[in-house]
């Protein structure tokens, strides 16, 4: 197999990815904010450095801030 059928076969379309990838930022939130973790448990407990859940964090904020006021999330920075 030629390495571009593997990658169309194993990888997400965009929007699936997309959304996965908003719903880890909000399950990091969540576990945050919502459970009162740290922010250093908070890197533990999902694998990453804390300025990254720190970072995701943020962003679940402002999409759900966005989601509120029915804005394009990547409209603000």
């Amino acid at each position: 197999m030629s390495r571009d059928t593997i990658r169309r076969h194993t990888s997400l379309p965009r929007d699936e990815w997309l959304t996965k990838k908003a719903a880890e930022r909000e399950a990091i939130l969540i576990y945050h904010d919502d459970e009162g973790h740290s922010w250093t448990q908070t890197a533990a407990h999902f694998g990453l450095h804390v300025d990254t859940v720190r970072r995701r964090a943020r962003r679940a904020r402002r999409d759900r801030a966005a989601a509120d006021t029915h804005e394009d999330p990547q409209s603000s920075t």
